[in-house]
């Protein structure tokens, strides 16, 4: 209610215009950046950058980055709705925040890397956020020095345990050590219990999205199946008439005059190479499933957490007094 009543307040109207300028300003800013850093930032150690890597133009303004400022921009006004009363510092480091978290969303979606100047950049903006939270006692964060060590050492030991846990179910990575250092400075933010609710978060980001893309594609895969039976129908026709015609050539009388049969190498190559492309790995299918894209939802996940940060601990409050 007193985020509402910020709102109709002069003060509460320019700063809405401005969240909405910046959102729009950070992710075109952010895209810039991803096309214009060094390439080895997007490989991994002692990896040769692609011939897309350096040449600039790795990912295009249309058609995502409109849909992603609004998102941005959502993001900033409840921020600041948030944090209103006159904390213009504290609400400067979140967009900072934000900003970090839109850039290893965007690596990590397009690359599956967490260049490690991104993931300094988010720790050190965090860790300032955290001091200036101590520092003037406003205890959003933090409610003591230990909070800050105490979430990056949880966010830490969350992700190698999760990794751990892959590899005895199944016998491989789950998760980068990227995701492990991200998620330590996120801790450094979130402190003790955010950290917490910021990995229930990202679980949960992950689920939604998940659940979407299997729904596309039983939606994609109904709309496919019209097409297959015209298809198939076709193929009946054709085979009729192939039939037809064998039956007219059985009734022409048999001519003595033959002729070498030139198609039987044709074949053969023609089933070597099916051969091939049946038993040959493309690139896509070497790659497919070997790698988790789990930092984008893990900045996803921080970024909700400090947009509705007020609505997650009431819930949570909720709950607590459930066992009272």
């Amino acid at each position: 209610m007193q985020s509402l009543e910020y709102l109709h307040t002069v003060e509460g109207i320019v700063w809405l215009c401005v969240c909405v300028v910046m959102g729009f300003a950070m992710t075109a800013l952010a895209y810039l950046i991803i096309n214009r850093i060094p390439a080895k930032w997007l490989c991994d150690y002692n990896e040769t950058p692609s011939e897309e890597l350096l040449s600039g133009k790795r990912i295009s303004y249309l058609p995502t980055a409109p849909v992603v400022s609004v998102l941005v921009s959502a993001a900033l006004v409840m921020c600041r709705l948030q944090f209103n009363k006159g904390f213009d510092v504290l609400f400067l480091m979140m967009a900072l925040v934000i900003m970090c978290c839109l850039l290893i969303a965007i690596s990590d979606l397009k690359y599956q890397i967490i260049p490690d100047q991104f993931t300094v950049a988010l720790g050190v903006f965090g860790l300032l956020l955290s001091l200036y939270d101590i520092i003037r006692g406003f205890g959003f964060f933090h409610h003591g020095w230990w909070s800050p060590l105490a979430g990056a050492a949880m966010g830490a030991a969350a992700m190698i345990g999760i990794d751990l846990l892959a590899m005895v179910i199944y016998h491989r990575e789950g998760m980068g050590f990227g995701d492990v250092k991200l998620f330590a400075a996120i801790g450094l933010l979130t402190g003790f219990p955010g950290t917490i609710y910021t990995l229930i978060l990202s679980v949960l980001t992950a689920t939604v999205f998940f659940v979407a893309i299997i729904v596309i594609s039983k939606i994609r895969s109904s709309g496919e199946e019209q097409p297959q039976q015209q298809t198939d129908a076709n193929n009946t026709v054709i085979a009729e008439s192939d039939a037809q015609q064998d039956a007219q050539k059985e009734k022409q009388p048999d001519n003595d005059d033959t002729t070498p049969d030139s198609g039987e190498p044709e074949n053969i190559e023609a089933g070597n190479n099916n051969e091939n492309e049946e038993t040959g790995d493309t690139p896509q299918e070497k790659g497919f499933g070997s790698y988790l894209a789990f930092g984008p939802y893990i900045a996803a996940a921080l970024i909700v957490y400090l947009a509705l940060y007020d609505q997650i601990g009431a819930l949570v409050g909720m709950y607590l007094d459930l066992f009272k």
